[in-house]
């Protein structure tokens, strides 16, 4: 399920958030592999991102690894303003 809330701690505990804007999940039930692309608004944050505004687009790619285990590959890219 997706929800309209995005969060992101990163390596120096700042932490980045965002909502939803638009996105969509791909799922071949063949292979199990997903594809999902999204756009998010950044709505702030702590440390670095306080106060941050600006547009970022996920893109994330899921295969199957066996056992319950997945291989994820994605890139973000956008631009965050103070």
């Amino acid at each position: 399920m997706l929800t309209n809330d995005f969060a992101a701690t990163l390596a120096d505990m700042s932490m980045i958030t965002a909502t939803l804007a638009q996105g969509y999940v791909c799922l071949d039930k063949t292979s199990g592999n997903t594809h999902a692309e999204f756009n998010l608004t950044v709505t702030g944050g702590t440390r670095r991102f306080s106060g941050a505004s600006g547009k970022l687009s996920v893109v994330v790619d899921t295969f199957p690894a066996g056992d319950h285990m997945s291989v994820e590959t994605g890139t973000i890219k956008g631009l965050i303003e103070h």
